[in-house]
């Protein structure tokens, strides 16, 4: 099983789409996933129609992981082989009290109680660095980091490097890696776009993956249809290009 943690700590980059688009297009090549909402705002708990579930993300948190309460939290969506954690608002309590107790590690705990059950977990992490993220970094396996062509976002990117540093050299998630950059909302017909995707290419201390997810008003579309690009128009610029990317992340 391996768990994959989209994180950019700016926000409005696409961290959610790429969740949810990863999510379904490893689906659709006959993975079973699992999709964890670890965000306030449960947007990909919407998206899924699981907003107002009964047990929760936050509930495994305030159970510090208990089987039972974990398995309760987790389910099915309606399409095959894809399932999802979903959030809630009151996810912001358990961060409180998971700051006041230092506990980092119950998210790692909960993958291990559910490993080999799933072939990916793809974690939807906010644009924080809360209790709830450093949680989902220390039971990640890889960091993916949806970023757009700006200064804003670079700077969401070091701050990522820094605690995929500091999980390493803690002891606590050794193992965790940066699998690479992903390039969003990419307008080919702008300089800056093309210049700014050149240099970080010429950067060869992390991978930018090679797909790029292009500006398509096909996206907001299917944000609002409820339905993955990948199946809301399968032909479209950004669908293709998040069929190429599930792709190339399974040949890494």
């Amino acid at each position: 099983m391996t768990i994959i943690s989209i994180v950019n700590l700016k926000g409005g980059v696409g961290k959610t789409t790429t969740a949810i688009n990863m999510s379904y297009g490893l689906a659709e090549e006959g993975k079973k996933v699992l999709l964890v909402d670890n965000d306030i705002q449960a947007n990909a708990s919407s998206f899924f129609d699981k907003r107002k579930a009964p047990k929760t993300i936050t509930h495994v948190f305030m159970s510090k992981g208990e089987e039972k309460t974990l398995r309760a939290a987790i389910y099915k969506t309606k399409y095959n082989n894809l399932f999802i954690l979903p959030a809630e608002m009151e996810l912001a309590e358990a961060n409180i009290e998971m700051s006041k107790t230092g506990e980092v590690e119950i998210l790692k705990n909960c993958m291990k109680i559910i490993n080999g059950e799933f072939d990916y977990v793809i974690i939807d992490n906010a644009p924080n660095m809360t209790a709830n993220v450093i949680n989902a970094i220390i039971a990640s396996d890889d960091i993916i980091v949806p970023m757009e062509v700006d200064g804003f976002s670079m700077d969401g990117l070091e701050e990522v490097r820094k605690q995929i540093k500091v999980a390493k050299n803690s002891g606590l998630n050794k193992g965790l890696k940066l699998a690479g950059v992903l390039i969003t909302k990419f307008n080919s017909r702008t300089k800056m776009d093309k210049e700014g995707v050149k240099q970080l290419r010429q950067q060869h201390n992390y991978k930018i993956f090679e797909n790029v997810i292009h500006m398509t008003v096909k996206v907001k579309e299917s944000v609002f249809a409820k339905i993955p690009i990948i199946r809301f128009s399968k032909n479209s610029r950004a669908a293709l290009d998040y069929k190429n990317l599930v792709k190339e992340y399974l040949n890494l």
